[in-house]
């Protein structure tokens, strides 16, 4: 067999083992990048996992936090409302003592001595009086003369006179602390409703910055993962296509190999039949 057929021969075979060797990387090549695209979805679903329950904790401790500050303020109101109940309680005992005695009440002006003769102690220094009265006249012998009942009405006149203002004034002190009382209960109520107030907004900003943040860092997972699949398998296809470079390569110096010993045998041909073809002349 001439010798450039044997070159041909091992051409061929070389570019078959290239070839298989060639295709054996393909294939370890494909298994390593579907390994590798496993790991990396692996990793991002364990991690989105995890961001999940960070932010569900989250989201938990936030409401927790919102709904203990809810309960202090509820007792807070609570407590200032039952602080202040009593004194509104009599303010507003003392206001309707005080309408009744400036004749405002149901009974109009003819109630105002009503009203008077009711307010604490009064009625004991009435008959206190009137009895000092009748024993003054007695002891001067006028008995129940029109002297002697002159004398009584006068004095619960006056007595009726003196105690008046004394008891309007006192009503509307009383009165008056009513209102301070009320004041101070609308200011408790305002302070929670504030709190409350504050209470939500921080739930609100709270929330709003976890979920937020967990939405980025959600996305820049998914980012990260298809970055790296890109990678992945942009390095898995050059170096494929580097194997079937090596494949084509080898399969095209096989040819020349083959083509140039089918050239050099029909070179050698011509000329030994262009040698035999002068002997014979």
């Amino acid at each position: 067999m001439p010798a450039d057929f044997l070159t041909s021969m091992e051409a061929g075979s070389a570019a078959d083992s290239q070839t298989s060797n060639a295709q054996q990387a393909i294939g370890s090549l494909q298994s390593t990048t579907a390994q590798g695209a496993q790991a990396l979805n692996e990793y991002t679903n364990s991690a989105q996992n995890q961001l999940s329950n960070y932010t569900g904790q989250g989201a938990a401790a936030a409401n927790s936090a919102a709904t203990g500050s809810l309960d202090s303020t509820s007792n807070y109101i609570n407590s200032a409302a039952s602080a202040y109940a009593p004194y509104m309680a009599t303010g507003a005992a003392a206001n309707n003592q005080l309408m009744n005695l400036l004749g405002l009440g149901a009974g109009g002006s003819s109630g105002m001595q009503s009203a008077l003769a009711q307010t604490p102690g009064y009625q004991f220094t009435l008959q206190q009086g009137l009895n000092a009265a009748q024993n003054n006249a007695t002891s001067q012998g006028l008995g129940v003369s029109g002297a002697a009942l002159k004398a009584a009405s006068g004095y619960a006149t006056g007595l009726a006179d003196s105690t008046y203002q004394n008891q309007v004034t006192n009503a509307l002190n009383a009165s008056n602390l009513g209102l301070t009382g009320a004041q101070g209960a609308s200011t408790a109520l305002q302070t929670g409703a504030n709190l409350a107030n504050n209470a939500y907004g921080t739930l609100s900003n709270n929330l709003t910055n976890l979920y937020g943040s967990g939405a980025t860092t959600s996305a820049n997972l998914y980012g990260n993962e298809g970055q790296s699949l890109a990678g992945l398998y942009s390095n898995e296809g050059q170096n494929v296509a580097g194997q079937y470079n090596t494949i084509g390569n080898a399969n095209a110096a096989a040819d020349y190999a083959t083509a140039q010993a089918f050239q050099n045998t029909e070179s050698e041909l011509i000329s030994a039949a262009g040698s035999s073809g002068k002997m014979g002349a």
